[in-house]
């Protein structure tokens, strides 16, 4: 199985333990586990921090596709609805959805990398 199955593989059930069971991985990192664990693997090899740089960028770029306003993922569904659609949507609405969906994910990158903080520390 190659990096991209394990990838969203391991999304789909993060996110079902997010939705469906209300409880979150210990495996999930934000910034703080990521340095932790990228140097951790400098110890076992460059090939090895070749391959996490590798697998790193693989969860950010299928993450980035998500359907979230702000990512990338989200101006495709915009484009998509207003495909649909027949015309485009108003851009106060879509800036709106847009900065909502940055609020977000500064919001979940501040809890991750409170949880990790707590965790390492």
């Amino acid at each position: 199985m190659g990096s991209v199955e394990v990838t969203v593989r391991g999304l789909g059930i993060l996110l079902k333990d997010i939705f469906v069971e209300r409880k979150v991985s210990a495996a999930v990192s934000g910034p703080v586990g990521i340095f932790f664990f990228a140097r951790d693997t400098m110890a076992l090899g460059f090939s090895y921090v070749l391959q996490f740089i590798g697998m790193l960028s693989v969860n950010l770029a299928i993450l980035n596709f998500l359907p979230i306003p702000a990512l990338d993922g989200g101006r495709i569904l915009f484009l998509l609805i207003e495909k649909v659609r027949g015309r485009r949507i108003a851009p106060s609405a879509e800036n709106f959805a847009h900065a909502l969906g940055f609020a977000f994910l500064v919001l979940i990158m501040i809890l991750v990398t409170y949880k990790d903080i707590v965790r390492i520390f």
